[in-house]
């Protein structure tokens, strides 16, 4: 944990922006003392966040970009981190993932000035962590590779990016140079300890869970449905009577007005007929041609024909 005052004492702003200085022409180079500038990436984040709250923007701006493109730690991945630098410049319906003021860009007239020359008071004297971060990376890309337990290899965060202070004012005109760190287990462990914790990824989660619940609710009702359907599909099947339903005698269909054909009789609209012993085959849905013909004074059919 950062003492009070340690961001003063410990601030890598002004190092960051000595570093990037161009080589100064001067009849006399004291020993020991480089003034032409960086070539060498930064590999050491104590010379990014060295002080606990510095970290914590840091872990917090990393964890928020994750959440941000719906990342998690099982897989690979890699996202541009932004810093809000100036609301009055960058767009404001852009969605950031840390704040903090990056000096070098003030807003149009005296009022912007007066804030920039306030915001530097508090990055090199106040200690601001977020404005720390903020102009020693700025937007910086993370990307994080999972490691393999069962072979020893542990997983790996690493931060990018190139440092190039150039601001309105033509200040900053240095030698850019590359800022390349692996950020230690720890600080990892915060990463996914904010991201686990992110009120963002709760409401996420209770998002997904919700969807879930609407989903099941959603089956159960259809299920309900279709069950509905089935039983009045059965119910209909099992109460279904034949609108056609004929008499199966000669007494039923006098009694019901209805039609029956049998032996040598036919009941016709509830009226019985007897074409007697000879009329049989008719009677049995035979045709007249092929009936049996006997004399006509047997009440036969007459032939005309010899036989």
């Amino acid at each position: 944990m950062a003492l009070p005052g340690s961001n003063i004492f410990q601030n890598p702003v002004p190092r960051r922006y000595f570093d990037y200085l161009t080589n100064i022409s001067v009849p006399f180079k004291p020993k020991g003392i480089d003034i032409e500038g960086r070539t060498e990436p930064v590999t050491d984040i104590s010379e990014i966040a060295p002080t606990g709250s510095t970290q914590s923007v840091l872990t917090e701006g990393i964890a928020n970009a994750a959440l941000r493109n719906q990342f998690d730690f099982t897989k690979p991945f890699s996202t541009v981190v932004q810093g809000s630098g100036q609301p009055y410049i960058r767009d404001p319906n852009k969605t950031y993932d840390y704040s903090g003021y990056k000096l070098g860009n003030p807003e149009e007239g005296w009022k912007g000035m007066g804030r920039e020359i306030w915001e530097a008071g508090k990055t090199l004297y106040g200690g601001h962590a977020p404005n720390i971060i903020a102009n020693t990376l700025g937007d910086y890309t993370a990307t994080y590779t999972p490691g393999v337990p069962q072979l020893g290899i542990e997983d790996v965060m690493n931060l990018y990016d190139r440092y190039d202070f150039v601001g309105k004012m033509g200040e900053g005109e240095g030698s850019a140079y590359e800022i390349d760190v692996d950020l230690p287990p720890e600080l990892l462990d915060q990463i996914k300890g904010h991201y686990t914790k992110s009120p963002k990824l709760r409401f996420k989660q209770q998002q997904l869970m919700n969807k879930k619940k609407q989903d099941m609710q959603q089956r159960i009702r259809e299920g309900e449905k279709k069950r509905i359907e089935q039983e009045k599909i059965k119910t209909a099947q099992d109460n279904w009577k034949p609108t056609y339903n004929p008499v199966s005698s000669h007494a039923e269909a006098r009694k019901t007005g209805g039609d029956y054909h049998g032996g040598e009789k036919s009941t016709v609209d509830g009226q019985t007929t007897d074409w007697g012993p000879n009329s049989a085959m008719i009677a049995r849905g035979g045709l007249a041609q092929y009936a049996p013909r006997g004399s006509y004074f047997n009440g036969g059919l007459a032939s005309l024909w010899l036989r």
